[in-house]
């Protein structure tokens, strides 16, 4: 049987709190829990610790008047005390916008703390899935109610249009706060026995089986003996045997002689200047000149190194 945790407020009526709890005991086991017990909001204690995991089922502000916010801490230790895929339903004032918040959150503890964007974000933070929102607006008679219980009548003008009613549905992840699950990557490699290669195998029943014939296997070209060379006969080589007796050794040797007798000496011409311009010096020379390095000379002359370059230029 799934179970229920109810929780109230200070201002609730009575009977109305006797109506909805019957109805819920019908279907489910109802626990009743106050909203001020499990956090106070004026110093944020946590005055009862509710079990861990145990409800299937959190309704919190479904009884009137829902004047009353849900810290982050309420939010948390209703986030421990529903079990895995839990459902959570909750009900309470927000301002529309963040601007309005600021003016207003340091003049009363008892005023509403959220947005609606905020408390999504701190259902997000313990934990919750699945977070569903909407909005209803606040008549004014409603608005009176809830500022005699924040002790803030003065407020009516200044928070009229301000405030919306959010109505909340989430669900608890299908695994319990703080559970661990092994990492796949973790495991140890196990090691693979090398596989055996396949090894033929002769079993006693194979002799029934018939086996080709090598015989058969072969062509007549393959059973015939290619010709054996002759001793002394070297007409199938690139050059004569050492010992050579068909004659091959001394047609070779007369090739050779005939060949030597054909190669001519090419007589290399005497080296002419190109350019005609060497006899000028080396800054008319090219970089192959054979003058190069050598003095001016006059066109066609022979240079001949003087008498004196052997001599030393100073004499003691």
């Amino acid at each position: 049987m799934s179970e229920i945790l109810l929780v109230g407020n200070p201002s609730i009526n009575q009977a109305e709190l006797e109506q909805t709890h019957k109805e819920l005991a019908s279907k489910a086991k109802v626990a009743f829990e106050q909203l001020d017990r499990i956090t106070s909001s004026k110093y944020c204690l946590i005055l009862v610790s509710l079990p861990v995991g145990k409800y299937n089922e959190i309704l919190s502000g479904q009884l009137r008047p829902v004047a009353y916010y849900h810290s982050l801490q309420a939010l948390s230790q209703l986030a421990k005390a529903l079990g895995p895929s839990g459902k959570l339903t909750l009900s309470e004032p927000c301002f529309i916008n963040t601007a309005d918040l600021m003016e207003f959150k340091d003049r009363n503890s008892l005023i509403p703390i959220h947005t609606e964007r905020s408390l999504n974000s701190d259902l997000l933070m313990n934990g919750f899935v699945n977070v569903k929102m909407e909005t209803a607006a606040i008549e004014s008679e409603t608005l009176k109610q809830y500022l005699s219980i924040w002790n803030a009548d003065d407020l009516f003008s200044s928070l009229d249009g301000k405030l919306v009613l959010v109505n909340v549905t989430a669900e608890k992840p299908a695994y319990q706060v703080g559970a661990g699950a092994k990492l796949s990557f973790g495991k140890k490699k196990v090691k693979e026995e090398p596989k055996k290669p396949a090894v033929w195998t002769v079993s006693a029943n194979d002799e029934d089986e018939e086996l080709e014939n090598e015989d058969e296997l072969l062509d007549e070209e393959d059973l015939i003996v290619p010709p054996t060379q002759a001793p002394g006969d070297c007409s199938t080589r690139k050059k004569a045997c050492k010992d050579c007796t068909c004659g091959r050794a001394e047609e070779e040797e007369q090739e050779a002689l005939q060949m030597a007798a054909k190669i001519t000496v090419v007589k290399k011409k005497p080296v002419t200047s190109s350019c005609g311009s060497c006899y000028l010096g080396d800054a008319f020379r090219c970089s192959t000149c054979p003058y190069l390095g050598m003095p001016a000379f006059k066109p066609g002359e022979k240079v001949v190194l003087g008498g004196n370059m052997l001599k030393d230029d100073i004499e003691l």
